[in-house]
C-alpha cells in the first residue's frame, strides 16, 4: 500500500509540473515577418503544439506571420507591446485556424486573421485600450463552430470587425 501511495504521488508530481510549464508559445521577440511552423520564430524553438496559448508579447514592430497548414489555439495573447502600437497581421488564405478560449488584447495594436476560424468552444474576444488609441481586431475569414451552437462574447471598448467577402458564418450561437 505503501509503494502504490507514493507512486501515485510521484505520478501526481509530475503530471503537474508538466502541466504548470506546457501549453504556452512566445513569438520571439526580434522574429520578424515569418512562417508560422518556423521554430527560429519561437522561444526555444517551441512552436505551439494544438491548444496552446501564443504569445505576442513586447514584439519591436508589426509582423506578418503565415499560416501553410490548419492550427489550433487555447488563447491568442496579446499584452502590452513595446513602444507605440505594433500590428499582428495572421495570413492563411486556405487554412482555418481553430481557437479553443479566446483572444486577449490590450494597449494600441491591430490584430488582424486572414484566415478562416473555427471556434473550438465558446470563446471571450477581450479588446482593451492601456493608453489612447482606436484599434481593432480583424477577423477575415469564415467563422465556423461545427453544429455545436458556440458563442463569441466581445468585451472590452474597442472594435472587434467580422469581415468575411461574401461567405457566411456558420456559427450557431450568439455574439454577444
Amino acid at each position: 500500500m505503501k509503494r502504490s501511495s507514493q507512486l501515485l504521488i510521484t505520478l501526481l508530481a509530475v503530471v503537474t509540473a508538466a502541466a504548470a510549464f506546457a501549453g504556452t508559445a512566445f513569438w520571439t521577440v526580434n522574429a520578424g515577418n515569418g512562417n508560422w511552423n518556423d521554430p527560429t520564430k519561437w522561444i526555444n524553438n517551441y512552436v505551439p503544439a494544438p491548444g496552446d496559448d501564443v504569445y505576442f508579447s513586447n514584439i519591436t514592430g508589426n509582423v506578418t506571420i503565415t499560416l501553410t497548414n490548419d492550427v489550433t489555439v487555447g488563447t491568442f495573447l496579446m499584452p502590452t507591446l513595446a513602444g507605440t502600437a505594433r500590428n499582428v497581421t495572421i495570413n492563411g488564405q486556405n487554412q482555418t485556424i481553430t481557437i479553443n478560449n479566446g483572444i486577449e488584447k490590450t494597449r494600441a495594436q491591430f490584430l488582424v486573421i486572414n484566415a478562416n476560424i473555427a471556434l473550438g468552444g465558446d470563446i471571450v474576444i477581450s479588446n482593451h485600450q492601456a493608453a489612447g488609441g482606436t484599434r481593432q481586431i480583424n477577423l477575415n475569414g469564415v467563422i465556423s463552430d461545427g453544429g455545436n451552437n458556440y458563442s463569441i462574447t466581445k468585451v472590452g471598448s474597442l472594435p472587434l470587425m467580422l469581415t468575411n467577402g461574401a461567405a457566411a458564418n456558420t456559427f450557431g450561437g450568439e455574439l454577444i
